[in-house]
């Protein structure tokens, strides 16, 4: 199995990582922007977070939920952040898949994790469902 990273983008960025060392981890990782910070630093510390995560776990593949985000400046981030997602996967040979937001529902983890979007889609993969498949289960 390739070991899979999902993740939903925003100053606070969901994320679960499916291993098969360490099964599913996952969490939640802000990214805010101080007043004595310049923008490019919130740009950086994610870059390098990423970079990090893809190199500690060997990453294959990258889900990425597309959502809407409301506001000008939710745009600017997550399109900064999606854009950075890009270049991350190009450089380190991953391959990376638009899921549109909503297509995980409610599906259910094992309870092992935190119920973060990511760690749904992370589930999903885990379990051996398409997204289509989920989303069936979902109604």
């Amino acid at each position: 199995m390739k070991h899979t990273l999902a993740i939903v983008l925003g100053t606070q960025t969901s994320w679960a990582v499916h291993t098969r060392k360490d099964g599913i981890l996952s969490g939640t990782v802000d990214f805010p922007l101080r007043a004595e910070d310049h923008a490019a630093i919130r740009w950086i510390a994610f870059r390098d977070w990423l970079s990090s995560l893809l190199n500690t776990h060997n990453i294959h593949d990258v889900f990425v939920e597309m959502t809407t985000p409301s506001g000008t400046d939710a745009a600017k981030v997550y399109g900064a952040f999606h854009a950075l997602l890009e270049i991350a996967c190009y450089t380190h040979g991953c391959s990376m898949t638009e899921v549109e937001a909503g297509t995980t529902g409610n599906f259910p983890t094992d309870g092992t994790q935190e119920n973060t979007p990511g760690s749904r889609v992370i589930a999903i993969l885990h379990y051996g469902l398409s997204l289509n498949q989920a989303d069936q289960q979902d109604t």
